[in-house]
């Protein structure tokens, strides 16, 4: 079942975050947004959400994978964690949520703001921020990633200091 909609702000200001982050994607987070695609066609999905950025993150970049797999976060655990979602995957480019958009966004000031490119290492810290981002909002809504998170016994903070070491 999909979380709420997102409110008609969020999603103007993610998709502008979106398309100033887009231009600064290294070609391993660029790979990773592939891998998400394909883990959202592999689901069945019609969209590419949170949940397939850190799939496609786990599938496409071994660094980030092992932080995870560190925390007992692994791609089977993390996918057992998913909610049904319905639709099938459309032809062609699948479209990503606001919430994905958002991570794009947020993984600008992880990679140092303007200046910096965005690697599967700021994707992975955006999808935490997008978490409290969201929170703060006073919004509700699935964050899969933290589900996993509790389901290894860690948390999304002690995840986030150790990809911050990396």
């Amino acid at each position: 079942m999909p979380g709420p909609a997102a409110p008609r702000k969020y999603v103007r200001d993610a998709a502008a975050a979106a398309s100033r982050a887009a231009r600064q994607l290294t070609p391993a987070a660029r790979r990773c947004l592939d891998a998400a695609q394909a883990q959202s066609r592999q689901l069945d999905d019609n969209h590419v959400g949170t949940e397939h950025m850190v799939l496609g993150v786990l599938a496409a970049d071994r660094e980030v994978a092992d932080v995870l797999a560190g925390a007992g976060i692994t791609a089977g655990l993390f996918r057992a964690q998913l909610l049904d979602e319905p639709g099938p995957s459309p032809r062609g480019p699948i479209p990503l949520t606001p919430r994905a958009k958002m991570i794009l966004g947020l993984a600008q000031p992880a990679a140092g703001g303007d200046s910096g490119t965005i690697s599967p290492r700021h994707l992975m810290l955006a999808v935490i921020a997008e978490s409290r981002d969201w929170r703060g909002r006073g919004l509700d809504g699935p964050h899969h990633l933290e589900k996993a998170a509790t389901a290894a016994g860690t948390s999304l903070a002690l995840i986030e200091s150790a990809l911050l070491r990396q």
